[in-house]
């Protein structure tokens, strides 16, 4: 939640080195990155966004201006299982201290998970997908669950109507975790950046952040990860269609 100008501010130093580049050389071969996640997912104030007015659903989402801002800009999709991001994400969000957690468990997470795909359900009935997907009242409903932020396929399906496909990496989270020095090899590919093995290993060996914590709080349900498997199933498989990548079917998981 903040203003644009402190949103600036992050990049401060950056702009300082870009343009002391610039006034010497004429030109910069620097990169700069945004790393936040919630680019792709959410445009719950699209409303808010000129050329949605009068709209059910939006025309114009954040990809609309970021490509509008940085044409040639890259894009890089991190991905995991929906329903194993879905339950790491409560857990991440909610109940982190002692005393909420005992309210905040796997039976807890499978009422709300029930609750809010009934609600989601119920507007697909009525209402488009993409609708209830951007539905910023739906999605405050149940807010305990980020369900609307798992179906990649919705989301993607816009971001492919801006961005060009070869604009966009695909990596699964699954395959980062098991191979830092692999995916970041990808990485570098895909921005076209030269580095050698020695700097490729310097740069996979920094730890995991914000790991975790199942065993405090318990795993998921078996028959909530069946009811969500269900829920994701045609999301999942038109993701992997629209990726052209069988890996993303999670098969393996």
């Amino acid at each position: 939640n903040q203003t644009f100008w402190e949103y600036a501010r992050s990049f401060r130093k950056l702009t300082s080195v870009v343009k002391e580049t610039l006034e010497k050389h004429d030109r910069s071969n620097y990169i700069s990155g945004d790393a936040t996640p919630s680019h792709f997912y959410d445009s719950y104030e699209w409303k808010q966004f000129s050329g949605n007015e009068n709209c059910t659903e939006p025309r114009v989402i954040l990809a609309n201006q970021i490509r509008h801002l940085y044409p040639e800009a890259k894009v890089i999709l991190i991905v995991r299982h929906p329903v194993n991001r879905l339950y790491s994400r409560y857990l991440f969000d909610y109940g982190r201290k002692p005393t909420e957690r005992s309210e905040m468990g796997p039976q807890q997470f499978h009422n709300r998970v029930v609750d809010g795909l009934n609600k989601y359900t119920n507007c697909i009935r009525k209402w488009s997908l993409r609708h209830c997907v951007y539905n910023k009242t739906l999605w405050e409903t149940v807010h305990l669950l980020r369900i609307a932020e798992s179906m990649y396929s919705v989301l993607l399906e816009d971001w492919l109507r801006v961005f060009p496909r070869h604009q966009i990496l695909f990596i699964r989270f699954e395959d980062y975790a098991k191979n830092i020095t692999a995916e970041l090899a990808k990485v570098f590919t895909f921005l076209e950046l030269e580095v050698s093995g020695e700097q490729l290993h310097l740069f996979s060996q920094s730890g995991p952040r914000n790991r975790g914590k199942y065993h405090d709080r318990g795993r998921l349900l078996p028959e909530t990860r069946a009811i969500l498997e269900r829920f994701y199933e045609p999301f999942i498989r038109r993701f992997a269609s629209l990726v052209g990548d069988e890996k993303f079917l999670w098969k393996d998981i």
